[in-house]
């Protein structure tokens, strides 16, 4: 049986084309293993200390608003249960 010259074109299209992804996996395997898997945040190009205040509010802002919707959802489920009375001297 012989393949049609379309086929074999098809084909050795396609091994190249994994050839080419063999390539890249490799190239980028080889990146990532001499790439460190930790390093300092002052030798980071964008360690803009403004961004990380920024960034430190907003996470600060996230846990008070969590903070607060749970206070909130509490406070509606021991409502009856649990009463807050001040206690005033009648005069």
């Amino acid at each position: 049986m012989r393949l049609s010259k379309e086929s074999r074109e098809v084909r050795r299209q396609i091994a190249t084309e994994v050839e080419q992804a063999q390539e890249t996996y490799e190239r980028l395997c080889k990146q990532r293993r001499e790439t460190p898997r930790k390093i300092r945040l002052g030798d980071v190009s964008d360690g803009d200390p403004v961004k990380l205040t920024y960034e430190r509010k907003l996470i600060t802002d996230c846990v008070k608003m969590c903070a607060y919707d749970v206070e909130t959802q509490l406070t509606e489920m021991l409502d009856g249960i649990f009463c807050r009375k001040t206690l005033r001297a009648e005069p």
